[in-house]
């Protein structure tokens, strides 16, 4: 007997677009959600078997659903709004009109084991189960007293910044090219591969084909989120230690990789993950549509995720990003100086205005060279630049000089009484931070900033619009699942208003 086929034969996108039009024609389609039929006939699946055909067995089992359908279903779920994939199998067995345009004929709908099958084979988890068994941590210190906003706390990531980016600088220049590609060698987790070759082949390219992202204008945005999971945070006792008394045996946690983070916006503790997104935006049109998604771990600071994200999108992915804008909490000094020597990104950062105001003693004047003069109307001494916040350091022009027979300075009172005597720093123009390559307060300056807030409108649209907040997921895996299935709904529905707007929907479907 020969070997039993895996997989249906590939369906293309035309003979999809066909079965729409013949099968709906007697069909009550719901106004509601007309907008899903007419995004995913926009959407060709043709190179998702090459991605996905290895994660079937060519001659074991029976023979699997298509994973074109699989997936265009998914998207659908999510284009409807709906939250449970259990919800969603009930409504295309009972209104043929969802099943339709996931691809599927309305008398065989497969069921929902079928669906949470083949997001394990998307996530990897067939043959790599999750872990839920570890010992409890143990409690957090008293963080009343510590300061909870992500823009003030920049200081104490100073130096893991700056230490990140020598070790990706050591590696050398990266190589930007126009023809970026996905690279699969590229290291990622197991279960961010398929999910993210499968968006960097099918919805990017598309969305460059239309012209909704700018290849050779390319400045992105980027923020956090954090997204709440619904595992308990203190797991499920399995040992047989009497009940009352706290002890150190494992537990199973239904979400093992969730941590506890704060969220800055709602000001409140949250039990899950940080969500990173790179939102690419133009100045030419009002379209702004993810780029770059990752999850990590809810207690991580937002500078360091975003030096993250912009060394996968540029070392990894080698997209041309031109411009790089962030808010005041990525405000470090690593990340300008990988911008500006290591990836050539004019960085558009905000200054976190943390100790703007608080002199101690009157600001010191300076010349028309830069070098400031004390309260004694005297210049000062230069003593060296320190090369890690690309300043140059002054001293008092009297203690500065040892062994000599001083003068007592009549304005001493008024100022340090340090035997070191006054420091005062100055920032050259070689400063990345204050001299930008973008003049810092500029009119592109502030056209480019006045972008900012895509990313969290981005945000607002998966947690909101498409329901992120009210689905019941736990694990790392399945909620980075849901994020990126709606970045693909937002890129698709992209597709679907350009066309509206072109008149193209009526030559898919003349209904339209």
């Amino acid at each position: 007997m020969g070997a039993t086929p895996i997989l249906l034969p590939l369906r293309f996108h035309d003979q999809y677009v066909s079965f729409v039009r013949h099968s709906i024609a007697n069909v009550t389609e719901p106004n509601r959600h007309l907008h899903a039929k007419y995004a995913l006939l926009l959407l060709d699946l043709g190179a998702l078997r090459p991605i996905v055909e290895h994660l079937y067995s060519p001659n074991m089992g029976a023979t699997a659903k298509a994973p074109e359908d699989m997936l265009r279903s998914l998207l659908a779920m999510v284009l409807c709004r709906v939250f449970s994939i259990d919800d969603w199998v009930d409504m295309m067995r009972t209104q043929p009109f969802y099943a339709i345009i996931s691809g599927f004929d309305p008398d065989n709908v497969p069921g929902v084991g079928t669906f949470f099958l083949f997001v394990d084979r998307l996530l990897g988890l067939v043959d790599n189960p999750p872990k839920h068994r570890r010992k409890p941590r143990p409690k957090s210190r008293d963080t009343k007293s510590q300061s909870k906003d992500k823009n003030k706390d920049t200081v104490k990531h100073q130096d893991i910044i700056n230490r990140l980016a020598k070790r990706i600088m050591k590696a050398g220049k990266a190589l930007k090219r126009d023809d970026w590609a996905f690279d699969p060698s590229a290291k990622y987790h197991r279960f961010e591969a398929v999910l993210k070759e499968i968006f960097y082949t099918i919805f990017i390219p598309k969305s460059v084909e239309l012209g909704l992202i700018d290849l050779a204008n390319l400045y992105v945005t980027a923020d956090s989120t954090k997204l709440s999971t619904y595992a308990n945070p203190h797991g499920k006792r399995i040992c047989s230690c009497p009940k009352g008394k706290p002890c150190g045996c494992k537990r199973r946690y239904q979400d093992v990789s969730a941590r506890w983070g704060w969220d800055s916006y709602r000001e409140c503790f949250v039990y899950g993950h940080s969500l990173y997104e790179l939102c690419a935006y133009s100045l030419d049109h009002t379209v702004q549509l993810p780029l770059v998604i990752s999850i990590f771990d809810a207690n991580r600071h937002d500078s360091v995720l975003g030096l993250a994200m912009m060394h996968e999108a540029i070392d990894k992915l080698h997209l041309p990003i031109k411009v790089g804008t962030f808010d005041k909490a990525s405000d470090a000094m690593g990340f300008y100086s990988l911008g500006y020597e290591h990836w050539d990104v004019a960085m558009v950062i905000a200054l976190n205005e943390r100790n703007k105001g608080h002199f101690t003693y009157p600001p010191a004047k300076l010349d028309e060279h830069g070098t400031p003069y004390c309260a004694a109307d005297e210049p000062m001494l230069y003593w060296g630049h320190c090369p890690d916040r690309k300043r140059l350091k002054w001293r008092c022009p009297r203690k500065a000089k040892k062994g000599k027979q001083v003068q007592p300075c009549e304005h001493e009172c008024n100022c340090s009484q340090s035997p070191y005597g006054r420091v005062v720093y100055t920032y050259p123009k070689s400063n990345y931070r204050l001299f930008t390559t973008i003049p810092r307060g500029g009119e592109l300056w502030d056209k480019h900033y006045d972008h900012h807030s895509a990313s969290e409108r981005s945000h607002k649209r998966k947690k909101w619009d498409y329901g992120l907040r009210q689905t019941r997921t736990a694990g790392r895996e399945r909620i980075f699942l849901r994020a990126m299935l709606m970045a693909m709904a937002q890129h698709v529905e992209a597709w679907a208003a350009l066309a509206a707007r072109q008149g193209q929907l009526l030559q898919l479907d003349p209904a339209a």
